[in-house]
């Protein structure tokens, strides 16, 4: 008998075992995407002179959902911005939008900001969000996890 050590059990299993074609299928499907995780934060919302808690969910690295008192929820997406895609097909798009996702989220947290509304439909609210009187669009561009808004989404594979 073949003593392995256990570190190396996998790794020699693996290379011993063949593939067959629903293994590799299930491999090559494990490594084209990776799961992008929304985060949650708090922060301030001022309008009109008044300032309120809020609570925020970023879903992407152009809009978040802002939670008000009682049960005012309000989807946002930052109007003058295109973030990398979460669903994207490749995974240099979906590593973009997870580091798009967590910048933007770092830029609101414990931050006050304030929205300029553009439109608001029942999807949610298009705005150009300003945290601490700060462009947020522009300070995301800056970083260089979103790119400036064009009509057409660019692909970031």
């Amino acid at each position: 008998m073949l003593a392995i050590p256990a570190h190396l059990g996998l790794a020699v299993l693996l290379c011993i075992t063949p593939f067959t074609a629903d293994a590799k299928s299930r491999l090559r499907h494990a490594t084209s995407h990776i799961e992008v995780v929304s985060r949650s934060v708090n922060a301030t919302f001022c309008e009109n002179s008044a300032c309120e808690p809020v609570s925020l969910r970023v879903l992407a690295g152009d809009s978040f959902t802002m939670y008000r008192w009682g049960d005012h929820r309000e989807p946002v997406r930052i109007a003058n911005i295109d973030a990398p895609l979460a669903n994207a097909n490749c995974i240099g798009e979906q590593a973009s939008a997870q580091s798009a996702i967590d910048r933007l989220a770092q830029y609101l947290n414990q931050a006050t900001f304030t929205m300029a509304r553009l439109h608001t439909d029942p999807s949610g609210t298009i705005a150009f969000v300003s945290v601490n009187r700060r462009d947020l669009g522009h300070l995301l561009s800056r970083d260089r996890v979103v790119w400036p808004w064009e009509p057409r989404h660019r692909s970031w594979c």
